[in-house]
């Protein structure tokens, strides 16, 4: 199962990535992107992209044919998210990208604070279904929450939780859970070394500088 795809962005179609995979010029590869991030990307194509990835099935003619689908995201929290949003009753694959138009701490916030006026201005949600989600996710998402001045979709003001979400450090913490980490303990020591040296930007880098601060 393909975990991480890096590579420069081809082209965004619609909510679709073309990427072209780093050392294989003979090949482009689909990625179906959430909503949000799409949006983001829409003006950078021919650069470097990285994202983590879920492979799935897709079903077609009532079962009796399955296609191969590849999703992708900017850091592994958000496909965390995604991952425990299509565990709520009626939110497949495709709808939760779609219903993805803003960001997993805008609506991790709006799902704590039952906001289920902001949950159903996104695509796909209505009523029931914001309700639903609520219902079914309230409690679960603390770790997306970011402190925001505002209500959601207000710009991001913790520092820290922009350090630990870039691709580095991602990677470095990555790195560290398969080294044998706990994940939280993991990352409080990644954000702890960026907090101190904000120079460090490869993950190499970063993953050296976490085994001295042990």
């Amino acid at each position: 199962m393909l975990y991480l795809l890096r590579g420069t962005l081809n082209e965004i179609i619609g909510a679709m990535a073309i990427v072209a995979p780093l050392g294989d010029d003979a090949r482009l590869v689909e990625v179906m992107l959430p909503s949000y991030y799409a949006t983001e990307l829409a003006a950078s194509e021919g650069t470097p992209i990285e994202l983590y990835t879920i492979e799935y099935l897709e079903s077609h003619a009532q079962g009796s044919s399955f296609i191969p689908r590849l999703i992708g995201f900017p850091t592994l929290e958000a496909r965390r998210f995604f991952e425990l949003f299509t565990t709520v009753k009626g939110i497949g694959m495709r709808k939760a990208l779609r219903a993805m138009a803003a960001s997993p701490a805008d609506l991790a916030r709006a799902i704590n604070e039952r906001d289920t006026r902001f949950l159903q201005s996104m695509p796909e949600l209505g009523k029931r279904s914001s309700e639903t989600v609520v219902a079914e996710l309230m409690g679960k998402v603390d770790a997306y929450v970011r402190e925001t001045s505002g209500t959601p979709g207000a710009e991001m003001e913790a520092k820290p939780t922009t350090r630990i979400e870039s691709a580095a450090a991602q990677r470095a913490v990555s790195a560290l859970i398969r080294l044998g980490e706990a994940e939280n303990d993991a990352r409080k020591l990644v954000e702890r070394v960026l907090a101190g040296d904000e120079t460090l930007t490869d993950a190499d880098a970063i993953l050296a500088a976490s085994f001295e601060a042990r």
